[in-house]
């Protein structure tokens, strides 16, 4: 009952707001009836309006509608006229800057092309030009006569030139082209062919040197090398120093001058004369070579070893010889009375047809040169060593019968002959010069029981020996004195110590003990008092003897 009588009172209240709300509806509709009758009196006024305009007026308004529709193309084309022109504008300050950057680096590049143009001109004096097969032009012209790059640069870029080469003076650029067109047909490989050229180079020079014959005589030659790897050659005589293309002028105009003084007939005189002293100086050194050899050989055979084998020594004529080697060889073999005067004539005009054609050999050997091959007469034998056991025939000592022989037989197989080639060359010089003979590691590798025989080879030849060695003990009763220095190096406080023994023939004796100096060492040993002063009445004909041997 409580909800109905609510609800009734709800009911009431929504009652009387219709009929409000009705009567508020019905107001309005009055409203927009006579706002609709305004409206169309209006439309009816506007319609009227209208219908009075006439056609200028029309016209007007048309024209007016079609200027503002040009206005909104002109200001279309316009905003893309700016745009353009914005646009170029960045164009041409991109431009100008790429000019100015172009401009730069071809400066930049000229300046390189300048001092690597300007590196040329070592390459063109006359000489260098000749070598490279350059044909001589104008003179170079110095660098500070050459435009600037940057003026260059600005020729270039302006299109006043048609090649950058043009921007040099027209000798430089007549030398650079020629030298493009010698050197066009050349191909390189590099640092390869550089260090070709290099080794060439140094063995040229050396080759020079030679022929020159060097400090022996008076010819020094040095080079130095320019800042683009141009060598120039100097010769040092007695002219002073000169690059060897002014040399070589001298030497021509000295050949010149010498061919004009002497005439042919004189030159043949002049070459059969020295031809025959030195075929007869040959003959002579021959025949005294051939003596010493013998003389080797008698003092080898004559010490046989302990088995009897003795080793004898020959100088036979070498293999390989051509025909006229072989002749000269025969004709020196004779003696004096053998080879005469019509021998002698044979053996220079051997001696003659022998330089002429070692000559036509080596066109570019000097004729001493020429001389120092072709008379060469030790080229014209060999030594050979012999062995003869007894009961069996002599034959050549070759590797294989040496192999085949005891080791004390090795040994002395090989040093008597050295032995006695010391001896046979100590006894061409006078009898007061020395007589000593050098050996390193001295007979390394021989057992114990063969090294006095060795040393009693030394006695025998009278020479005295000086040896070094790891283990080298000479108490042998066939070696009459010796003097051992022993050195000792100690790790520890880096210093060598030496120990003086001495052999007296019979026992080894301390350097150090009980004696007081060297003096009466020497004394105790050989039993007189040494003297080192030589008399006076011989010391002359002892130094003139010595400086003579």
């Amino acid at each position: 009952r409580t909800d109905a009588a609510e609800y009734e009172r709800d009911l009431d209240q929504r009652r009387e707001t219709v009929d409000r709300l009705t009567g508020t509806l019905e107001g309005e509709r009055e409203d927009l009836a006579a706002q609709q009758a305004a409206h169309e009196e209006e439309t009816a006024e506007i319609a009227a309006l209208e219908a009075a305009i006439d056609a200028p007026v029309k016209e007007i308004l048309a024209r007016l509608e079609g200027l503002r529709a040009d206005r909104r193309g002109a200001d279309t084309a316009a905003r893309e006229a700016r745009t353009r022109a914005e646009e170029e504008n960045t164009r041409v300050i991109q431009a100008d800057t790429r000019r100015e950057e172009g401009h730069k680096y071809l400066t930049h590049a000229l300046e390189s092309l300048y001092e690597q143009v300007e590196s040329l001109g070592e390459f063109t004096q006359p000489a260098v030009r000749t070598v490279l097969g350059v044909e001589p032009g104008a003179a170079w012209s110095d660098r500070h006569t050459w435009p600037s790059p940057e003026d260059a640069a600005r020729r270039v870029l302006n299109g006043e030139v048609a090649t950058v080469l043009a921007t040099l003076p027209e000798n430089v650029a007549a030398h650079v082209s020629a030298f493009e067109e010698a050197l066009a047909p050349l191909t390189g490989n590099g640092d390869k062919d550089e260090r070709a050229t290099a080794t060439r180079m140094s063995n040229a020079l050396r080759t020079f040197q030679e022929t020159l014959g060097g400090d022996a005589e008076g010819y020094r030659v040095d080079h130095e090398v320019g800042p683009t790897g141009v060598i120039t050659v100097f010769v040092n005589d007695e002219n002073g120093r000169n690059p060897v293309s002014v040399f070589a002028r001298t030497i021509a105009d000295r050949v010149e001058e010498q061919g004009a003084l002497l005439r042919e007939e004189e030159h043949h005189v002049l070459e059969d004369e020295l031809l025959g002293g030195i075929a007869r100086q040959i003959h002579e050194r021959v025949r005294a070579a051939r003596d010493l050899v013998r003389a080797m050989d008698r003092d080898t055979r004559a010490r046989p070893m302990s088995s009897g084998t003795r080793i004898g020594i020959r100088w036979a004529r070498s293999d390989g010889l051509n025909d006229r080697e072989r002749l000269a060889s025969q004709l020196v073999k004779r003696d004096e009375a053998g080879l005469g005067a019509s021998g002698l004539a044979e053996l220079r005009a051997v001696l003659r047809d022998m330089i002429r054609d070692h000559h036509a050999a080596h066109p570019r050997s000097s004729y001493k040169q020429v001389l120092g091959a072709v008379l060469d007469y030790r080229r014209w034998y060999r030594f050979e060593l012999r062995l003869a056991v007894p009961g069996q025939e002599e034959v050549k000592l070759t590797k294989n019968k040496h192999e085949q022989m005891s080791g004390g037989e090795k040994s002395a197989a090989i040093h008597l002959p050295l032995f006695a080639a010391a001896n046979a060359l100590y006894s061409s010089a006078a009898s007061t010069c020395p007589r000593v003979v050098a050996l390193d590691e001295a007979f390394a590798g021989i057992d114990d029981r063969y090294k006095p025989e060795l040393m009693g080879l030394t006695v025998t030849f009278d020479l005295d020996m000086f040896m070094t060695g790891h283990d080298l003990w000479v108490h042998y009763e066939n070696v009459p004195m010796a003097a051992h220095y022993d050195m000792h190096h100690d790790k520890g406080s880096h210093t060598v110590s030496a120990m003086l023994m001495l052999w007296d023939g019979t026992q080894t004796v301390d350097a150090d003990a009980g004696f007081a100096g060297n003096e009466e060492l020497a004394a105790e040993l050989l039993g007189l008092t040494p003297s080192r002063f030589v008399p006076q009445s011989t010391e002359g004909t002892l130094l003139a003897e010595a400086e003579e041997a």
